[in-house]
């Protein structure tokens, strides 16, 4: 349990690193460029994940990067993707939030989910 919790420490630390990085990057296009909602989201979403993978591979699971384990890795943030478009897609529906607030709420759920599944199909043999 103590490994566990170390892990999701350091997933955490990169995810705040990423979070910084991808927020300021949807602030600029949604609220200065005024970019579509659901493009915008995934294409920084996606530019992320490779980023994410290779500070997770080296920070928090010590594992050499390697092909298979970046293509799980991005099976696992295309899940969470569909995950967080449809939380968007629910709080854009029936919120009034701005799309900015909206894409801020729907991190915690998936950074658990992404979390899991990261550790548990992605690293499992480190």
């Amino acid at each position: 349990m103590i490994e566990i919790l170390k892990d999701f420490t350091k997933f955490f630390g990169v995810g705040m690193i990423m979070l910084v990085l991808s927020m300021t990057a949807y602030y600029i296009a949604f609220e200065i460029f005024d970019c579509h909602l659901y493009i915008t989201y995934a294409l920084i979403y996606l530019l992320a994940i490779l980023i994410s993978y290779i500070l997770n591979a080296k920070f928090t699971f010590r594992k050499e990067k390697n092909l298979k384990d970046m293509k799980n890795f991005y099976v696992v943030y295309i899940f969470g993707l569909l995950i967080g478009l449809g939380i968007l897609a629910i709080l854009d529906n029936y919120t009034s939030f701005s799309k900015f607030i909206i894409t801020i709420i729907q991190v915690i759920p998936r950074t658990i989910i992404v979390f899991l599944l990261s550790r548990y199909y992605v690293f499992k043999d480190r």
